[in-house]
């Protein structure tokens, strides 16, 4: 994990260094949509403009996670992900041919080993990866800075121990969760706040809604790094836990950390954008103004 911390660091000093000459940017787009392309690419031994390219071509992907889209759009989605496959499997077809140490040649060796994987198998895989990996941590990113900054806590943060960064972006998971809902399946019959429901019915869990119940969280619609109790369900639970979600700490942590450094005290006087879809909530844009110093305000 100390190696990862290290990458994601020269990563994100590296984002901002491009946008360094000007002084305003948007941090939703130029950073935290970024930065998770950027650290997948490094850890399955990818090129980085190509993994960024390819999150950026298939954004529209995630609407197929809620309801209302039609045949023809299912369709389309299809095609675009056959075509946007295509580098992948020729770098799985060289990575087959001549093994390297990279992620994918492992799992090219691991599939060998047990279970053969085609090359067109291991590209989706790989293409699945970087999917995961990308669009809910840029949303975790972005909502992190954007909530922070909203409550007026930079300069409360700037100079804060990492256990207080990592609470920040834990109570983001809380305040402003990416992942806003989730279908779950009852295991036995209960009654839920009087109703009935019956073992085998699938429910949608609102977990963004539960996440500002006044009864578990005082003051809930108020963004609090140092509130005791910040537990969501941006990760899900129990078995349905994230795989990945101590990676994406890592990511928001290292990123909130970076760009903190860069933010001055008057932060932007221009209105932030959302993308609200019915499974996902995320800073579309974020303009902000950074200092070319630490705590040197424009």
């Amino acid at each position: 994990m100390a190696d990862h911390a290290a990458v994601l660091n020269r990563l994100s000093e590296d984002l901002l260094a491009d946008v360094a000459k000007d002084r305003t940017f948007d941090a939703a787009l130029r950073y935290a949509d970024v930065l998770p392309s950027l650290f997948i690419a490094h850890v399955l031994g990818l090129p980085g403009p190509l993994v960024v390219d390819f999150v950026r071509e298939t954004a529209e992907i995630g609407r197929t996670f809620d309801r209302g889209c039609s045949p023809r759009y299912y369709a389309r989605m299809e095609t675009l992900i056959i075509d946007q496959r295509l580098p992948f499997l020729s770098i799985v077809s060289e990575r087959r041919k001549k093994p390297d140490d990279s992620a994918i040649s492992r799992m090219i060796l691991l599939a060998d080993a047990s279970y053969p994987l085609s090359d067109v198998d291991i590209a989706n895989h790989v293409m699945f990866l970087i999917m995961a990996a990308s669009e809910n941590t840029a949303a975790l990113i972005g909502n992190t800075i954007a909530a922070v900054v909203e409550a007026g806590l930079v300069d409360a943060l700037v100079d804060a121990e990492p256990p207080i960064l990592r609470a920040a972006v834990e109570e983001t998971l809380r305040y402003a969760p990416p992942v806003r809902q989730m279908w779950r399946i009852a295991q036995t019959d209960l009654t839920l706040g009087g109703a009935r429901i019956s073992r085998g019915e699938r429910l949608l869990l609102l977990t963004d809604a539960a996440s500002r119940d006044p009864a578990v969280y005082p003051d809930p619609d108020r963004f609090d790094p140092w509130r005791s109790n910040r537990r969501g369900f941006g990760f899900g639970l129990g078995r349905h836990y994230c795989l990945g979600a101590e990676l994406a700490l890592l990511e928001a942590e290292t990123a909130l950390r970076v760009i903190l450094q860069r933010l001055p005290r008057r932060v932007s006087d221009l209105p932030f954008e959302w993308h609200d879809r019915q499974t996902l909530r995320r800073a579309l844009h974020l303009p902000l103004i950074l200092s070319p110093q630490k705590g040197l305000a424009p």
